[in-house]
Protein backbone atom coordinates (compact mmCIF):
# COMPACT_ATOMS: atom_id res chain seq x y z
CA UNK A 1 0.00 0.00 0.00
CA UNK A 2 1.67 3.52 -0.48
CA UNK A 3 2.55 5.77 2.59
CA UNK A 4 0.53 8.81 3.56
CA UNK A 5 1.80 11.77 1.19
CA UNK A 6 0.85 14.07 4.56
CA UNK A 7 -0.19 16.60 2.11
CA UNK A 8 0.27 20.29 2.68
CA UNK A 9 3.20 23.07 4.01
CA UNK A 10 5.28 22.63 1.43
CA UNK A 11 6.79 19.01 2.07
CA UNK A 12 6.20 15.83 0.44
CA UNK A 13 7.14 12.32 0.95
CA UNK A 14 6.90 10.55 -2.16
CA UNK A 15 6.84 6.89 -2.64
CA UNK A 16 9.90 6.66 -4.63
CA UNK A 17 13.11 7.11 -2.31
CA UNK A 18 10.84 9.32 -0.12
CA UNK A 19 12.17 12.22 -2.41
CA UNK A 20 11.22 15.41 -0.52
CA UNK A 21 11.24 19.13 -1.47
CA UNK A 22 10.50 21.71 0.68
CA UNK A 23 9.79 25.64 1.06
CA UNK A 24 9.68 28.16 3.88
CA UNK A 25 7.39 28.29 6.80
CA UNK A 26 5.50 31.73 6.76
CA UNK A 27 4.36 31.06 10.25
CA UNK A 28 8.21 29.70 11.83
CA UNK A 29 8.32 31.19 14.72
CA UNK A 30 12.08 31.31 16.34
CA UNK A 31 12.29 30.78 20.01
CA UNK A 32 16.14 30.68 21.57
CA UNK A 33 19.42 29.62 19.74
CA UNK A 34 18.00 27.43 16.96
CA UNK A 35 15.27 26.37 18.39
CA UNK A 36 11.61 26.90 16.96
CA UNK A 37 7.94 26.51 16.67
CA UNK A 38 5.69 26.18 13.57
CA UNK A 39 1.86 26.37 14.10
CA UNK A 40 0.85 24.34 10.61
CA UNK A 41 3.84 21.65 9.80
CA UNK A 42 0.95 19.42 8.65
CA UNK A 43 -2.61 18.44 8.23
CA UNK A 44 -2.92 16.22 11.48
CA UNK A 45 -5.99 14.31 9.63
CA UNK A 46 -4.58 11.17 8.14
CA UNK A 47 -2.26 10.90 11.42
CA UNK A 48 -3.87 10.49 14.04
CA UNK A 49 -5.69 7.38 12.71
CA UNK A 50 -2.44 5.77 12.42
CA UNK A 51 -1.29 6.87 15.64
CA UNK A 52 -4.75 6.02 17.20
CA UNK A 53 -3.79 2.53 15.94
CA UNK A 54 -0.34 2.01 17.88
CA UNK A 55 0.13 -0.05 20.50
CA UNK A 56 0.20 2.17 23.50
CA UNK A 57 0.51 2.02 26.46
CA UNK A 58 -0.75 4.97 28.81
CA UNK A 59 2.42 6.05 30.72
CA UNK A 60 2.05 8.09 34.18
CA UNK A 61 5.60 10.19 35.01
CA UNK A 62 6.46 7.61 37.15
CA UNK A 63 6.30 4.42 34.94
CA UNK A 64 8.35 6.85 32.54
CA UNK A 65 11.57 6.58 35.11
CA UNK A 66 11.15 2.60 35.18
CA UNK A 67 14.30 0.95 33.11
CA UNK A 68 13.08 0.16 29.55
CA UNK A 69 13.49 -3.61 29.93
CA UNK A 70 10.31 -3.60 32.17
CA UNK A 71 8.06 -1.61 30.44
CA UNK A 72 6.24 -2.62 27.49
CA UNK A 73 7.57 -1.60 24.17
CA UNK A 74 6.57 2.16 23.12
CA UNK A 75 9.56 3.21 21.28
CA UNK A 76 10.46 3.15 17.01
CA UNK A 77 14.15 2.13 15.88
CA UNK A 78 15.16 3.47 12.24
CA UNK A 79 18.38 1.56 11.15
CA UNK A 80 19.82 -1.85 11.61
CA UNK A 81 22.37 -0.85 13.83
CA UNK A 82 21.74 -1.45 17.67
CA UNK A 83 21.06 1.98 19.57
CA UNK A 84 22.07 2.43 23.28
CA UNK A 85 18.84 3.50 24.66
CA UNK A 86 18.41 5.77 28.17
CA UNK A 87 19.63 4.16 31.51
CA UNK A 88 22.65 2.82 29.61
CA UNK A 89 20.99 -0.20 28.32
CA UNK A 90 23.02 -2.09 25.51
CA UNK A 91 20.72 -4.51 23.75
CA UNK A 92 19.53 -5.36 20.59
CA UNK A 93 16.59 -2.91 18.94
CA UNK A 94 13.96 -5.31 19.22
CA UNK A 95 14.21 -5.88 22.90
CA UNK A 96 13.60 -2.72 23.33
CA UNK A 97 11.32 -0.77 20.56
CA UNK A 98 10.13 -1.89 17.09
CA UNK A 99 11.03 -0.93 14.03
CA UNK A 100 9.17 2.31 12.58
CA UNK A 101 6.42 1.18 10.08
CA UNK A 102 6.76 2.96 6.66
CA UNK A 103 4.44 5.94 7.51
CA UNK A 104 6.22 6.67 10.90
CA UNK A 105 10.12 6.87 8.56
CA UNK A 106 7.77 8.97 6.17
CA UNK A 107 7.27 11.32 8.56
CA UNK A 108 10.55 11.10 10.43
CA UNK A 109 12.07 12.41 7.07
CA UNK A 110 9.66 15.37 6.51
CA UNK A 111 11.01 16.30 10.31
CA UNK A 112 13.82 15.95 9.61
CA UNK A 113 13.69 18.47 6.30
CA UNK A 114 12.18 21.05 8.36
CA UNK A 115 14.93 20.73 11.19
CA UNK A 116 17.60 20.14 9.12
CA UNK A 117 18.72 17.25 10.76
CA UNK A 118 19.99 14.47 9.18
CA UNK A 119 19.23 11.11 10.76
CA UNK A 120 16.07 10.87 13.21
CA UNK A 121 17.10 7.09 14.68
CA UNK A 122 14.60 6.88 17.70
CA UNK A 123 10.93 8.09 17.56
CA UNK A 124 8.43 7.97 20.51
CA UNK A 125 4.73 8.17 20.29
CA UNK A 126 3.01 9.43 23.97
CA UNK A 127 -0.29 9.35 24.43
CA UNK A 128 -1.95 12.01 27.13
CA UNK A 129 -5.62 10.65 27.73
CA UNK A 130 -5.24 13.21 31.32
CA UNK A 131 -4.34 16.20 32.41
CA UNK A 132 -2.84 15.23 35.63
CA UNK A 133 -1.36 11.20 35.36
CA UNK A 134 -0.09 12.22 31.78
CA UNK A 135 2.78 15.20 32.26
CA UNK A 136 6.34 15.44 32.16
CA UNK A 137 8.44 17.82 34.77
CA UNK A 138 11.13 20.10 34.07
CA UNK A 139 13.77 17.84 32.50
CA UNK A 140 16.93 17.89 30.29
CA UNK A 141 17.51 15.49 27.74
CA UNK A 142 20.00 12.95 28.29
CA UNK A 143 22.33 14.53 25.31
CA UNK A 144 25.83 13.93 25.43
CA UNK A 145 27.45 17.54 26.22
CA UNK A 146 25.73 17.50 30.09
CA UNK A 147 27.81 17.38 32.89
CA UNK A 148 28.67 13.70 32.80
CA UNK A 149 29.81 14.01 36.70
CA UNK A 150 26.01 14.49 37.60
CA UNK A 151 24.40 13.06 34.46
CA UNK A 152 24.74 8.89 33.49
CA UNK A 153 24.15 7.20 30.67
CA UNK A 154 24.42 10.00 28.25
CA UNK A 155 22.88 8.31 25.38
CA UNK A 156 21.19 11.23 22.85
CA UNK A 157 23.64 12.22 20.54
CA UNK A 158 25.42 15.81 20.58
CA UNK A 159 24.37 18.81 18.08
CA UNK A 160 21.36 17.23 17.30
CA UNK A 161 18.49 18.25 19.79
CA UNK A 162 14.81 16.92 19.22
CA UNK A 163 11.74 17.50 17.59
CA UNK A 164 8.10 16.74 18.99
CA UNK A 165 5.01 16.91 16.53
CA UNK A 166 1.69 17.21 18.02
CA UNK A 167 -1.38 15.65 17.52
CA UNK A 168 -4.92 16.02 18.89
CA UNK A 169 -6.12 18.90 21.93
CA UNK A 170 -3.33 21.07 22.72
CA UNK A 171 -0.76 20.94 25.98
CA UNK A 172 1.37 23.46 27.61
CA UNK A 173 5.07 23.22 26.61
CA UNK A 174 7.45 24.90 29.10
CA UNK A 175 11.43 26.02 28.48
CA UNK A 176 13.44 28.10 31.69
CA UNK A 177 16.97 28.17 32.33
CA UNK A 178 18.58 25.53 34.35
CA UNK A 179 18.37 26.78 37.74
CA UNK A 180 15.98 29.57 36.99
CA UNK A 181 12.06 29.18 38.58
CA UNK A 182 10.68 31.51 36.01
CA UNK A 183 8.79 30.18 33.16
CA UNK A 184 11.24 31.46 29.61
CA UNK A 185 8.70 30.56 27.01
CA UNK A 186 5.56 28.60 26.96
CA UNK A 187 3.06 27.76 24.26
CA UNK A 188 -0.31 25.64 23.85
CA UNK A 189 0.85 23.35 20.91
CA UNK A 190 -1.68 22.94 18.57
CA UNK A 191 -2.27 19.53 16.34
CA UNK A 192 -0.07 19.47 13.29
CA UNK A 193 2.82 21.54 14.70
CA UNK A 194 6.32 20.73 15.15
CA UNK A 195 8.65 22.25 17.81
CA UNK A 196 11.88 21.90 17.79
CA UNK A 197 14.68 22.06 20.52
CA UNK A 198 17.91 22.22 19.12
CA UNK A 199 21.21 20.56 21.26
CA UNK A 200 22.11 24.26 22.69
CA UNK A 201 18.97 25.00 24.02
CA UNK A 202 18.88 21.65 25.78
CA UNK A 203 22.28 21.89 27.19
CA UNK A 204 21.25 25.53 28.50
CA UNK A 205 17.05 24.88 29.72
CA UNK A 206 14.83 22.72 30.79
CA UNK A 207 11.25 21.54 28.94
CA UNK A 208 8.04 20.39 30.69
CA UNK A 209 4.61 19.50 29.94
CA UNK A 210 3.08 20.16 32.81
CA UNK A 211 -0.01 18.79 34.62
CA UNK A 212 -3.34 20.52 34.19
CA UNK A 213 -6.41 19.98 35.76
CA UNK A 214 -9.48 19.93 34.52
CA UNK A 215 -7.94 19.04 31.18
CA UNK A 216 -9.27 15.73 29.38
CA UNK A 217 -8.96 15.84 25.85
CA UNK A 218 -11.30 17.18 23.42
CA UNK A 219 -14.53 15.56 23.87
CA UNK A 220 -12.57 12.48 24.92
CA UNK A 221 -10.19 12.29 22.23
CA UNK A 222 -7.00 12.38 23.88
CA UNK A 223 -3.79 14.14 22.64
CA UNK A 224 -0.50 12.29 21.08
CA UNK A 225 3.28 13.82 20.56
CA UNK A 226 5.77 12.15 18.29
CA UNK A 227 9.69 13.00 19.74
CA UNK A 228 12.25 12.26 17.45
CA UNK A 229 15.84 12.03 18.42
CA UNK A 230 19.07 10.55 17.45
CA UNK A 231 20.29 7.90 19.79
CA UNK A 232 23.73 6.98 19.57
CA UNK A 233 24.83 3.22 18.49
CA UNK A 234 26.37 1.03 20.02
CA UNK A 235 29.26 1.31 17.94
CA UNK A 236 29.25 5.23 18.48
CA UNK A 237 29.08 4.80 22.39
CA UNK A 238 32.22 2.39 22.21
CA UNK A 239 33.97 5.32 20.05
CA UNK A 240 33.01 7.95 22.47
CA UNK A 241 34.54 5.32 25.25
CA UNK A 242 37.92 5.25 23.60
CA UNK A 243 37.76 8.91 22.34
CA UNK A 244 37.47 10.00 26.59
CA UNK A 245 40.46 6.93 27.22
CA UNK A 246 42.80 9.12 24.71
CA UNK A 247 42.35 12.26 26.17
Amino acid sequence: APRPAFPGRGDVVEEAGHRHSSRRYVDKVAIVNGSFYIENFLDPGELLPLFEKLPFHVYTWGQFRTPLSSRPKSEYYRGEEPLVYAWGQNRSNDSLAMPMPNWMVGLTKRMEVATGIPLFNSGMPIKYASGEKSYIPFHQDKQVGLDEKRWKHLTMAPDVGFAILSLGPPRLFQLRKVGEENIFWEKWTASGSLLYVDAKTNLEFEHAVPAVKNWSGDEGHPRFSFTVRRILTAAGKDARREEKKAK
